[in-house]
């Protein structure tokens, strides 16, 4: 399998799959945490929704990170499939962390769109996460 991405080009065994991880970051300074927003994919069971799967990794989640907190959980659409959204807060590496994490079905994939600033940044940042959302198309 031939993978595009940026400025590089890589040759991987055909039966190897795409885990890849797309991670953008707002500018800030380097002595601050920068609000990002990270994609990743997962292979699903064709039978699992995506409730469970968003279920699912909130459980291990909350099994792995102390003190994780789910402020809310929506079903939802995103490019017209079904998705789960959940804002949670979190603390890592001394930051009280905010996210909005986004589960979308994609066949029989499952993509994760994390968006994450401190708590004390986050509503400043949730217009822009949004509009990415927005923005989000999927081309199969």
């Amino acid at each position: 399998m031939r993978y595009q991405a940026n400025n590089f080009t890589i040759e991987t065994p055909d039966d190897w799959r795409d885990r890849s991880i797309i991670t953008f970051v707002a500018h800030g300074s380097s002595n601050e945490f920068a609000p990002n927003m990270v994609i990743t994919r997962e292979s699903v069971d064709y039978e699992m929704s995506v409730e469970d799967y968003a279920h699912r990794q909130f459980d291990i989640a909350r099994r792995e990170v102390a003190g994780l907190k789910i402020l809310t959980q929506d079903n939802t659409t995103l490019s017209g499939r079904p998705a789960v959204e959940i804002v949670q807060q979190l603390s890592a590496h001394n930051l009280n962390l905010q996210q909005l994490q986004t589960f979308i079905l994609m066949n029989e994939e499952i993509c994760i769109i994390t968006c994450t600033a401190t708590v004390g940044n986050f509503n400043q940042y949730l217009p822009r996460f949004r509009r990415i959302l927005d923005s989000f198309q999927i081309n199969s």
